[in-house]
């Protein structure tokens, strides 16, 4: 519970004791941890829907935990990879390719967890027969990721002025420390971050994707029409694993 106002705590505190009635058992304090399936393949989940006329196109790749160290080095991934217009995986993928309409990407981290796992997460939404296309090209750019170092200067003036930009505002102040704190951090991340830009270099981009990425096997989850994909071509890129609707659909 947050309060934001002039009226002394104590009677604050007062007046929800007294008005409401709080259980103080199961009290969670932290979002669930979530169980992460080791793999040791890229593997392909494929739900058919013969109705439906695009793919919804999900990619995961599970990695080490996550090193408070290489923060400014991931947010600079995040921009690099799949920010906005000016991401990677859109570029390749859409305006170079036109195999998807939308596309995105971005690496899940905690602060400073010892155990939680980072994830690389994408996503591409395709005609069903540009599905198979736009799954490789992802599939290769996780695995290689293509070099552009001629577009750092603009990743680095876009984060600094992020960072500078992004103070939450006095209402919502306590809510965002409460959620530094969940996930590890002991101090503002836009803070610890901004420290480290100036002296990052396109060579550590490189060097947090092969660190947490790069090499590890990849869970795609395909939600489409598989009578319009190429399986034949979509089976050489991972063990394809069919699955029925009822047994990922709550009715």
């Amino acid at each position: 519970m947050h309060y934001v106002g002039k009226t002394d705590v104590n009677e604050v505190s007062q007046l929800i004791n007294n008005g409401l009635t709080l259980s103080t058992e199961n009290v969670r304090i932290a979002p669930a941890d979530g169980v992460v399936q080791p793999l040791s393949e890229t593997t392909i989940y494929l739900l058919h829907d013969p109705k439906a006329v695009q793919s919804q196109v999900y990619y995961s790749v599970t990695g080490k935990p996550f090193d408070v160290e290489d923060l400014s080095a991931a947010r600079a991934f995040n921009s690099y990879y799949g920010g906005g217009f000016s991401g990677l995986v859109l570029q390749e993928i859409r305006e170079y390719r036109s195999l998807a309409y939308s596309v995105g990407g971005s690496l899940n981290y905690t602060g400073y967890s010892d155990e939680e796992p980072t994830q690389l997460v994408s996503f591409t939404g395709s005609q069903a027969d540009k599905t198979t296309d736009a799954v490789t090209v992802m599939l290769d750019m996780i695995n290689e990721l293509p070099e552009k170092p001629d577009r750092m200067p603009s990743q680095l003036s876009y984060l600094k002025q992020s960072a500078l930009t992004s103070r939450p505002g006095f209402r919502g102040l306590s809510q965002s420390v409460e959620g530094w704190e969940v996930v590890g951090y002991t101090q503002d991340p836009n803070s610890l971050a901004f420290a480290g830009y100036d002296a990052l270099e396109f060579s550590d981009i490189v060097a947090l994707h092969e660190k947490y990425v790069k090499g590890q096997p990849i869970l795609v989850t395909i939600y489409g029409d598989k009578d319009k994909m190429d399986l034949d071509k979509l089976g050489q890129l991972g063990t394809i694993v069919e699955v029925e609707a009822d047994a990922v659909m709550v009715k």
